[in-house]
């Protein structure tokens, strides 16, 4: 008998053999028709297999959606490629400043693998504190977080090297224990999850086997009617959702040692972790050690954690009145500035954009500015909104409060803005870059690139 090979490879054990010649054929297709976006120590075989498996081969679809992925990708300056660097060096350290409520409250654990080798996903959905995690990050930093979870459960499910381990994708198993429906039905995370939710389905395709929800209550069907509508129909083909007698339905596919004590198994295996990576803005990585306060996987997140309000000695506060907008004008007058804004409103959401009109202008409608940040309504109400913009000319920035879908409240918002100038040196870079970007039109001229701007 040969002997197993250990697997450390991106490509899935059994990827090739399962390819009939014609999909082999239209894979190599598909790197021709995509050459000008593809990148080799990336973009390999098994990446572009789930697109076509996505779209069922159908290869114009198939190359829409991995155009449209990796444009989202540049639109959210995200760079899977330093990524994958990082990990191959050390895959245990995070190299992304996630929120360390994530890493003390996280519900999610890799642990164990099913009866025909899939790795297996474990989340406490139930117990998870959706009100205090929205009052401790911003629903930027928890997209962002996300992200980053969804690709390093990917790599280390791609990188595994237990021969009898399928390295292709993994099994989700969501335990709806303890579950209310006023953390599961909370507005201000629904709409914060429902993009983590379309990046999972858009950018990281069939990265998922089969989906199976155990421990739901009766009025699990609710919470389901909401999610189901952020997936597409082949996701919601792999979900299987089950009672609170679950037990027998996970000894279906998985040994009892691998199954969580919690769930009625005897797996031996610690799904908590005794100590956390805490890194911050700048990429610096510490490991930190739990302490005397016991370490929880999911549960309430104490209120010390919560995000700080404005400080309201240097802020202004205004009313958007019922069905319309107020405008918050900045001046600019040096290229390169910084306009930094922090805003929070009062019991509800908020529409907030950000323009651009030139010095002297009169009051524009949106329409008749340069869009900056676009609209979009945010949950200012449970922590304050932050953001910031790199200055490309000058004139007026002009931060845009919109509450013109509200036909019966006005809304209170409170808000800080400021400009910081840059040195002359960095308005002579600034200036460069600009210039090369008129004359060539290429965002990464001069090897500098500006970015426009950040909300946080």
């Amino acid at each position: 008998m040969a002997e197993k090979k250990k697997w450390t490879s991106v490509v899935g054990k059994h990827l090739f053999e399962d390819l009939t010649d014609e999909e082999r054929g239209k894979l190599k297709d598909l790197r021709v028709a995509c050459n000008d976006v593809i990148d080799p120590s990336v973009h390999d075989d098994l990446y572009l297999i789930r697109f076509c498996r996505a779209r069922k081969w159908k290869m114009d679809k198939v190359e829409e959606m991995f155009r449209a992925a990796l444009k989202r990708f540049k639109d959210e300056n995200v760079n899977w490629e330093a990524f994958s660097k990082e990990f191959k060096a050390d895959p245990s350290i995070p190299r992304f400043p996630i929120p360390f409520v994530n890493h003390r409250y996280g519900v999610f654990r890799m642990s164990g693998k099913d009866k025909t080798g899939t790795p297996l996903m474990w989340a406490f959905v139930g117990r998870r504190d959706n009100i205090g995690l929205m009052r401790c990050m911003t629903a930027d930093e928890w997209y962002r977080a996300c992200q980053y979870f969804l690709f390093a459960t990917q790599w280390q499910v791609n990188h595994s090297t237990d021969p009898d381990v399928e390295c292709e994708q993994y099994t989700l198993v969501l335990d709806m224990a303890e579950m209310s429906l006023r953390q599961q039905l909370y507005g201000p995370f629904i709409r914060a999850d429902k993009p983590v939710l379309s990046y999972m389905t858009d950018c990281m395709p069939e990265t998922i086997k089969k989906i199976v929800i155990v421990n739901c209550p009766s009025y699990f069907t609710f919470v389901w009617a909401v999610y189901k509508h952020f997936v597409d129909k082949d996701t919601r083909e792999k979900v299987s959702i089950h009672g609170k007698n679950c037990l027998s339905v996970l000894q279906e596919m998985i040994a009892d040692d691998q199954i969580p004590k919690a769930l009625g198994g005897t797996s031996a295996e610690k799904i908590v972790d005794s100590y956390e990576w805490i890194v911050d803005g700048s990429g610096n990585v510490t490991k930190v050690n739990v302490g005397d306060e016991p370490f929880m996987n999911c549960g309430t997140i104490p209120e010390k954690y919560y995000r700080q309000g404005l400080d309201l000695s240097s802020a202004t506060t205004i009313t958007v009145g019922r069905g319309s907008s107020e405008h918050v004008e900045v001046p600019v007058s040096k290229v390169g500035s910084t306009v930094r804004w922090e805003f929070q409103s009062q019991d509800h959401d908020i529409g907030f954009g950000v323009y651009f009109k030139p010095t002297g202008a009169k009051r524009l409608k949106r329409k008749d500015m340069e869009e900056i940040v676009a609209s979009e309504r945010v949950d200012a109400q449970v922590c304050p909104v932050e953001g910031a913009h790199t200055a490309d000319a000058v004139g007026v920035y002009v931060l845009r409060f919109d509450n013109t879908y509200s036909y019966l409240r006005g809304k209170s918002v409170t808000y800080i803005t400021e400009v910081m100038e840059p040195s002359d040196d960095t308005v002579d870079d600034v200036t460069e870059v600009l210039s090369a970007l008129d004359t060539s039109g290429d965002s990464s001229a001069s090897g500098k690139t500006i970015k426009k701007s950040t909300m946080l």
